[in-house]
């Protein structure tokens, strides 16, 4: 939604340009029109030589096969932009720039230093190809800067919106998460737990700790949730961050030796079994000193299918990108929507729409681990996060999921039942740090599995 009120705005960057004369004007858009490939090469440059914090953000590739093009277009609509339907579409743009930016976590001071070189580029281009400046240059000038200033608060009041709204979102967030369900998550979590031990004593026993090669506890059930979820959950506490030193102790330091050294005694290997336990024993006193915080907050579910709602989209899938650029692992997101789903609605009444909805939820839940997110995101449309997945695991879950919701029978009446099968469209983030891009890519695939027969799962490679 734009914040900015266009109109108004619409008329500040009208009376800035009527404030030079015609010659400036045209002089302002000759400059740019000559010179967008240099200015945008300008920026660029500037910014990842000048400043090492860009180079967080941006990749060289990126810049060469887009931004550099984007940008580009852009100086070209700054001075292009004369009729008022233009004008108003221009600022309706820079207030989604300013969004994306937001949402990418690039920080606003980044954008306002390559602002800042491209008005350096401005003062030396011209002098550069000719000595003798024509008159209408300095006022040409001034409205180049002027355009660029006004732009760029375009973008920062729309960023600052953006970055509030996401602000109090993830509060919200975290907040809801602790409380959501929260006596089946600490019980569901501290059996996830107990099963991890008990594998691990079992292949012990077993084996005799010879050559035993025992999941680490960080790839286990209980590992994914407190990475992904209760990291995410209860961010800034002690607690989360003595339960993962435990874990990092327990997988890269205990379990090595449990696993390599063919030569330990039974003396020595209880010693580490001991080690474990204990280890274990510390998490499990974190993990229920977390849930005994937890404080009641405004519900973020769906009303019928219990599955989070849009409100933590943004929220979890932000998160996720951050993670995945600064761990290097993966997330996969699987748009499912259940096919036909008007007809059974006409046929057979809404109620029988509302049960079929709740089931394909439970589908969707039980397809997946505890550690991924499900979303119903309005009518039959899903969305389900899968974290720290490859491409051929998630083709794996989704298709367990369309086989599970098709064998699902529902009854209608006393006599009858019908059965729904659901497309999914499926795609892996691709690196690209706006999750708007990876939302387009795997509603992308779903239409394609629609156009393609339905009841398939389509891959956006």
């Amino acid at each position: 939604m734009n914040i900015l009120d266009v109109p108004a705005q619409a008329t500040r960057w009208q009376k800035l340009r009527e404030r030079f004369p015609a010659s400036a004007r045209h002089w302002s858009k000759r400059l740019v029109l000559n010179n967008s490939r240099r200015m945008a090469e300008h920026f660029y440059t500037a910014l990842m030589t000048e400043n090492e914090l860009a180079n967080v953000f941006l990749e060289k590739a990126q810049i060469e096969m887009q931004l550099k093009h984007s940008l580009k277009e852009w100086l070209v609509e700054l001075v292009s932009a004369e009729e008022t339907d233009t004008i108003s579409d221009f600022i309706s743009k820079q207030a989604d720039v300013g969004e994306v930016h937001a949402r990418i976590g690039i920080p606003m001071h980044l954008v306002l230093n390559g602002s800042q070189a491209l008005k350096e580029f401005i003062v030396r281009a011209e002098s550069e190809a000719d000595c003798r400046m024509p008159p209408e240059a300095e006022q040409g000038r001034l409205l180049l800067s002027g355009l660029i200033d006004h732009s760029m608060e375009l973008m920062a009041l729309s960023y600052g919106h953006y970055h509030d709204r996401r602000e109090r979102s993830e509060e919200a967030f975290r907040l809801f998460s602790i409380t959501s369900d929260i006596s089946h998550e600490r019980a569901s979590q501290r059996a996830a737990l107990l099963d991890w031990e008990n594998r691990l004593m079992f292949e012990q026993a077993m084996g005799r700790g010879e050559g035993v090669q025992t999941q680490p506890l960080a790839a286990s059930d209980f590992g994914l949730w407190i990475r992904f979820k209760g990291a995410q959950t209860f961010e800034h506490s002690t607690e989360v961050d003595h339960i993962l030193a435990s874990m990092e102790r327990i997988d890269g330091h205990i379990l090595p030796r449990l696993s390599h050294d063919r030569d330990t005694g039974d003396m020595h290997r209880l010693t580490y079994l001991g080690e474990v336990r204990n280890q274990l024993q510390e998490i499990s006193y974190h993990l229920d000193s977390l849930f005994n915080g937890a404080q009641e907050v405004e519900s973020g579910r769906d009303a019928l299918t219990k599955l989070l709602n849009r409100k933590f989209l943004d929220t979890v899938l932000g998160k996720m990108v951050q993670y995945a650029r600064t761990s290097g692992t993966s997330f996969a997101l699987l748009s499912v929507d259940v096919d036909w789903f008007k007809s059974v609605n006409d046929v057979y009444g809404h109620d029988t729409g509302d049960t079929v909805l709740q089931q394909v939820a439970q589908c969707l839940v039980g397809g997946i681990r505890s550690a991924d997110y499900a979303f119903r995101l309005g009518g039959e449309e899903f969305l389900v996060l899968l974290v720290d997945t490859d491409l051929a695991r998630a083709r794996i879950i989704a298709e367990k999921i369309r086989r599970q919701i098709e064998a699902r029978r529902h009854r209608v009446t006393d006599n009858e039942e019908i059965s729904v099968t659901v497309s999914i469209g499926l795609c892996m983030h691709g690196r690209h740090p706006d999750y708007r891009t990876d939302l387009r890519r795997v509603d992308k695939a779903l239409y394609r599995a629609k156009r393609e027969g339905r009841n398939r799962v389509v891959i956006d490679e």
